[in-house]
C-alpha cells in the first residue's frame, strides 16, 4: 500500500513545476548569486547561497531552513539593510560604485528570483508574507 511522504510541520507543498524552475534558476545562476551575495553581505552572504543549493538538492519540497536561506538572499539583493550602520552590509554597499555594471545584474538577478519564487508562494501566506515582494 502506498503511503505519502509526511511533510514535517511547517513545510508547505510547492509544485513540482515551480520547484524545478527554482532549482534550474538556481543552478543556472549559482556563480552570479554567490558572487552578488558576497559583494552584499560577505561570508553571510556565501552562506546563504551554499544553505540554498544544499537544501534544493534531491529536495521534493522546500524546507524551512531553505525558505530562510532564500528569504536571507532576497533581502541581500534587495538590499534590506544596508541602512543599518550596524551591519556588515552598509558598509560592503558604501564601497559599490552605482555605476558599476554589477549593479545592473544585481537587479536583473533579484528580478530573476522573485520570478521563480512567486509562483512557490502564491498560495502560501505563511512563506509569502515573509518574502519580500514589494515592488
Amino acid at each position: 500500500m502506498f503511503h505519502p511522504r509526511h511533510r514535517p510541520e511547517g513545510t508547505p507543498a510547492v509544485s513540482t513545476t515551480a520547484l524545478m524552475n527554482l532549482r534550474r534558476f538556481i543552478d543556472t545562476n549559482f556563480a552570479a548569486l554567490q558572487h552578488a551575495a558576497e559583494l552584499l553581505a560577505g561570508r553571510r552572504g556565501t552562506k546563504v547561497t551554499s544553505t540554498i543549493v544544499e537544501g534544493l538538492q534531491d529536495a521534493s519540497t522546500v524546507n524551512r531552513r531553505t525558505w530562510h536561506a532564500l528569504r536571507d538572499l532576497l533581502g541581500i539583493l534587495t538590499l534590506e539593510h544596508v541602512h543599518d550602520d550596524t551591519r556588515v552590509e552598509a558598509m560592503l554597499f558604501a564601497q559599490i560604485d552605482l555605476a558599476d555594471p554589477v549593479v545592473e545584474y544585481i537587479c536583473l538577478l533579484t528580478d530573476g528570483l522573485r520570478d521563480v519564487l512567486e509562483p512557490l508562494v502564491a498560495d502560501q501566506p505563511e512563506i509569502r508574507d515573509h518574502l519580500l515582494f514589494a515592488a
